[in-house]
């Protein structure tokens, strides 16, 4: 086990060569050159060769939003879909508002002494939650036209040191936030008064949580870890319980999403695939393997009417999934982004969608 000191300065590197080191029987050297080829088992239902849909193949990229200057880890928008928020390597979350037709960056919030992973927003646009690698969750409330650092909450930690904060999920009535950590746990923080205090730590997993996601009810919550598998956490009371294991992927899960409605689960992984689970009855069956891309599904969203799927990969496109019957089919490939695309999120009329990616660019794609 490294000391203190070279751990603190291992995680403080924060560039995505040093995740694939992580990566479990994945060769790379420091430098980021490939070393061993990863071989996954394939298993799919639908490709990107298959069921090609002409008419729903219309995003278009209307707008490149310009101002970090480190690669963009994050991207979300609010349901009014006048709001996007971005978290960057630059250790920064800029607000971007609708102006007429175009969003312009209003606001600049610093206060992360590390990478921002992750960031998420209230249903009521009111509230920002951002996880950094610093080890910590930050809490920005509006007050009037500006956001304003409210709470820090305290750090996910293992054995003696803080660990990166990988993913954060607001619920809607903007009281319940979940992290997820390098430390192979979920937190589940809960409004009190002013502020959120921790009052459950979800253990199951075997390795780093690296998504995590809460439904529009707020009683399941939903993990990806390194260890290869997703758990599914349900509300009963005041907590939430383990309730299932989805496995299937043959790589690490990066990214999850569930549905409005809370009976589809979306999955992406380091074997570069998509998986599709549905709920029948008490539990959740893969449906479907999206196949197309050409490397690690980074991020991938589900519309609120659960018909639009949207991923995310290293090999630096976006693809548009629609849903046709049981089924969902590839309908569109967005080409632009210059490196890897890292983070993906979808308007609330599935109309919109936004990429950040490592190329410190992020692009608005409109139907």
């Amino acid at each position: 086990m490294p000391s203190l000191a070279s751990r603190r300065s291992y995680f403080s590197k924060e560039d995505f060569k040093y995740q694939r080191l992580h990566f479990q029987n994945t060769y790379l050297s420091l430098g980021g050159s490939l070393m061993g080829s990863l071989h996954f088992l394939k298993y799919s239902t639908c490709s990107a060769d298959d069921g090609y849909i002409e008419e729903a193949s219309n995003f278009k990229c209307v707008q490149t939003l310009e101002g970090h200057i480190g690669l963009i880890n994050s991207v979300t928008i609010s349901k009014d879909e006048n709001t996007i928020v971005s978290g960057s390597r630059d250790d920064k979350i800029k607000v971007w508002k609708k102006d007429g037709d175009t969003f312009k960056c209003v606001q600049t919030l610093k206060g992360h002494e590390g990478s921002v992973r992750s960031v998420a927003i209230s249903k009521d646009g009111n509230t920002i939650v951002s996880g950094s690698s610093d080890s910590t969750i930050k809490v920005w409330k509006k007050d009037g036209d500006t956001f304003k650092w409210v709470q820090t909450l305290g750090v996910h930690t293992h054995w003696f040191w803080g660990e990166p904060i990988n993913s954060v999920a607001i619920s809607k009535d903007g009281n319940t936030i979940v992290s997820g950590s390098w430390d192979d746990k979920i937190k589940v923080w809960k409004k009190d008064g002013d502020t959120f205090k921790c009052v459950q730590t979800l253990v199951g997993h075997a390795g780093s949580i690296y998504s995590v996601a809460i439904s529009k009810d707020d009683n399941t919550i939903v993990s990806g870890s390194d260890d290869k598998k997703i758990k599914v956490w349900k509300k009963d009371g005041d907590t939430f319980t383990y309730v299932q294991t989805l496995e299937g992927h043959a790589g690490s899960i990066w990214t999850v999403a569930i549905s409005e409605d809370g009976n589809t689960i979306v999955s992406g992984s380091w074997d570069e695939n998509i998986k599709v689970w549905k709920k029948y009855g008490d539990t959740f069956k893969c449906v479907q393997t999206l196949e197309g891309h050409a490397d690690w599904i980074w991020s991938v969203a589900i519309s609120k009417d659960g018909n639009t799927i949207v991923s995310g990969s290293w090999d630096k496109n976006i693809k548009v999934w629609k849903k046709d019957g049981d089924t969902f089919k590839w309908v569109q490939t967005l080409e632009g982004h210059t490196m890897y695309v890292n983070s993906v999120a979808i308007s609330k009329d599935g109309n919109t969608i936004i990429s950040g990616s490592s190329d410190k660019n992020i692009k608005v794609w409109k139907k």
